[in-house]
């Protein structure tokens, strides 16, 4: 792994956005916590000030890293809701989380690196610059798709299916591919 340059992806946690609302003016610390109650917690990752009766977008990050983080519900429910705050919140959006690689990916990008050897721009070589960017499940190379000279990539992200990407994410692959 380390000759070729190629160590292990790690995990990530998910993160997104809830929409909150209280009956009366209320700051809510960083770090407070919400629930899905079946073991899964997320943490505010600001202190945000809800003002009486209008709804407010907080930002969360999952407790632990992994798929299992990533949230596709409508809502949760604060741990310990302060004084005048709705129980439940409404998700927006939750994603992002991916599990470590296995080992066989690992050992299987490690290969492909071997046998390429140095990289040329071939299709292949692309493939394989998109898979080492963590959290891309599979990569589907589209030449002249619009025109000659044109080249798209296409990804899904990793997870059990696997889903649409996260923009953090297409920003990691198109920064890889820059590169």
């Amino acid at each position: 792994a380390k000759r070729l340059e190629c160590p292990r992806n790690g995990g990530s946690k998910a993160s997104g956005r809830v929409k909150a609302t209280s009956n009366t003016a209320v700051t809510i610390p960083a770090g407070t916590k919400v629930t899905d109650g079946k073991g899964h917690y997320w943490l505010t990752l600001y202190k945000e000030t809800l003002t009486a009766n209008k709804p407010k977008e907080i930002q969360v990050i999952a407790e632990f890293e992994g798929v299992s983080w990533n949230f596709d519900g409508e809502q949760l429910l604060w741990v310990s809701p302060l004084p005048g705050v709705a129980a439940q919140v409404e998700v927006i959006e939750i994603s992002a989380g991916v599990d470590v690689e296995d080992v066989e990916a690992w050992r299987q990008r490690m290969m492909d690196k071997e046998a390429l050897g140095l990289i040329r721009d071939r299709e292949a070589d692309l493939r394989r610059i998109v898979k080492d960017v963590p959290g891309v499940a599979d990569v589907f190379i589209f030449p002249k798709r619009r025109g000659l000279g044109s080249l798209d990539v296409a990804i899904t992200a990793a997870g059990n299916p696997p889903n649409s990407p996260s923009s953090a994410i297409l920003a990691l692959v198109q920064t890889a591919l820059e590169e």
